[in-house]
């Protein structure tokens, strides 16, 4: 492949339907949960597309979506989380993943009404193997991002001089929404966020089958979540943060397994149903 014929353009609503099965093993296209994902992730990009000029761009072959950078501005902190990027690695990925941030860089060195009229202060990343390992860690490393002190996963690229990103604590006001369940928050920014709430469920299930778990889907959550960095999948036990990284996760284990140790106050309800529907079809 030559490099100089990848076309990099901004997503739009027509790119949305051509980058669908991108990231996907093709054993996985017909799969009921990856469709139910991929359908959130639809509606997420084009609801978040309505409010910025900008949520990620693509790098076309001739007619071909060969890769991809979808990120969402976060006003509150100026700075830009990458919700992925992924290239097809027989079409030369690194070169096409390295055009694809190149040009977030360029965008985001730009002021935006969003924030203020202002450039972004960072840019911000989660590299994690959903789904799979893309060496996305590796990929940051080599292209001028800086990993925070406080948390190894997290990357940043900084666009204002001398600035430190650190990852705030996800402030939920617990009021809003019920203590009386184990929570679990669907974030659809990624077509495997259905595979990914479910392996959540199944996990607090191993765990304590007797726990009322509650899944909270996108676009119901609470208006605090909108500022919180997150993987596809967040959860919250009583009223505890357990966070927002992946399942195999030993720390996130480890805090999971301790809120559920101390939640005697869950099972007052006496409920074991699972509360949870998509696109308004309960799953089974």
């Amino acid at each position: 492949m030559e490099f100089e014929r990848i076309e990099i353009k901004d997503i739009d609503e027509k790119i949305v339907e051509e980058m669908e099965g991108l990231c996907l093993p093709e054993d996985k296209l017909d799969d009921p949960l990856f469709i139910e994902g991929t359908t959130l992730w639809r509606k997420w990009m084009r609801e978040n597309l309505k409010k910025y000029d900008s949520l990620g761009k693509v790098a076309f072959k001739d007619t071909r979506v060969v890769g991809s950078i979808q990120y969402v501005p976060k006003r509150k902190q100026k700075v830009v989380e990458i919700k992925c990027i992924f290239a097809d690695e027989s079409d030369r990925g690194y070169e096409v993943k390295k055009r694809l941030l190149k040009d977030t860089i360029r965008e985001f060195e730009e002021p935006k009404s969003y924030f203020g009229n202002e450039a972004a202060k960072a840019l911000v990343a989660f590299p994690h193997p959903v789904p799979q390992d893309l060496g996305n860690a590796d990929f940051y490393r080599t292209n001028g991002f800086k990993e925070t002190s406080d948390n190894g996963h997290i990357f940043y690229y900084p666009l204002k001089k001398d600035y430190n990103f650190h990852l705030e604590e996800a402030k939920i006001d617990l009021g809003r929404v019920e203590k009386d369940k184990a929570l679990i928050f669907c974030n659809s920014s990624c077509p495997y966020c259905v595979k990914e709430m479910m392996d959540a469920l199944d996990l607090i299930r191993d765990m304590d089958d007797e726990v009322p778990i509650k899944i909270i889907l996108p676009f119901e959550e609470p208006s605090q979540l909108a500022t919180v960095f997150s993987m596809p999948v967040s959860m919250v036990i009583g009223d505890e943060v357990i966070g927002y990284s992946l399942l195999e996760d030993e720390k996130l284990l480890r805090k999971l397994k301790s809120a559920l140790k101390s939640k005697s106050h869950l099972l007052n309800t006496k409920q074991s149903d699972v509360e949870y529907a998509i696109g308004g079809q309960a799953i089974q």
